[in-house]
């Protein structure tokens, strides 16, 4: 299934009232191609989906630099993005209460025997395992997620730019100061660090250079790169499962080599930037439901 749509058509999407819709609506699609390949077999998908502990949707706003401007934020053109967190451990701080409960018993099969021409059942029943009650812990876990952002121009108003730039994917880790505590203020708020990196792409990147009043060239632009940074948010429990979360970040996002390109084969100009640089905080916000 393919997930792109011509330029043309996207731009009637674009100024529709639901673009913002159909975006959340590809991100998601996106997002789950990327995390299952297409040759992971039905039950290992379910394993996969079965071992997210939460999902969060944000949307953000990033700062300008270099030979790009923004158009203006929050607007329609804003980062958003969609996240999926998988736990990986919980450890506990030198000071943490921790009390130690017993697991329950449980029914895992039921076995029938003759009793003198007569069925008897016996279920059987086998110990869950033991819980921890941490009162302070750090949870560590591990995400994949998917976000776009657009809404920029060039700083040179001779020729007009246009573009997103899109992780394929972002991987994070994070560290999370969290209580099992009821009475505790980690268990109501959050506060959570952690790292940011993976490969970024320029998408549909187009540089509009003027003719005459009525025509220009359309150049289009591509380039990779790797991006790199930090990251801390604050959330608190609205309910049990929903965190609605601000979070700010600071990611390296430079494309060093540019390539641009013309179907009649001309030469870039070259007031054309040769590097685009994103590098620099954005502030996000955004909502964490928590799954397990």
């Amino acid at each position: 299934m393919s997930l792109f749509i011509q330029p043309r058509i996207w731009r009637e999407i674009r100024d529709s009232a639901s673009f913002i819709d159909m975006r959340l609506l590809r991100a998601t699609l996106v997002l789950i191609s990327l995390i299952s390949p297409p040759t992971l077999a039905a039950q290992d998908f379910a394993e996969l989906i079965k071992n997210v502990s939460a999902v969060a949707f944000s949307v953000s706003c990033w700062s300008e630099r270099g030979a790009v401007q923004r158009k203006g934020c929050p607007s329609k053109e804003v980062d958003y993005g969609i996240e999926v967190s998988y736990q990986v451990t919980k450890v506990a701080f030198p000071w943490s209460h921790n009390t130690v409960v017993p697991g329950e018993w449980k029914p895992v099969r039921k076995e029938v025997i003759n009793r003198n021409g007569r069925p008897d059942t016996t279920t059987i029943y086998e110990p869950g395992e033991d819980t921890t009650i941490m009162s302070s812990y750090l949870l560590v876990d591990v995400a994949v997620g998917y976000s776009q952002f657009s809404g920029f121009s060039s700083v040179d108003p001779s020729f007009e730019l246009r573009g997103a730039v899109r992780e394929i994917p972002a991987v994070s880790i994070y560290g999370t100061l969290s209580s099992d505590d009821e009475h505790s203020a980690l268990k109501h708020f959050k506060l959570r660090m952690g790292m940011r990196s993976g490969l970024i792409q320029l998408w549909d990147l187009q540089a509009n250079d003027p003719i005459n009043a009525n025509t220009f060239d359309t150049y289009t632009g591509s380039a990779h790169s790797f991006q790199l940074g930090g990251i801390a948010a604050v959330a608190f429990a609205y309910k049990k499962e929903l965190y609605p979360f601000v979070e700010y970040s600071w990611m390296l996002r430079k494309f060093p080599s540019v390539q641009w390109s013309l179907a009649e084969a001309h030469t870039a100009p070259q007031r054309f930037p040769r590097e685009l640089d994103f590098t620099g905080p954005s502030l996000a916000i955004g909502l964490r439901i928590n799954i397990k």
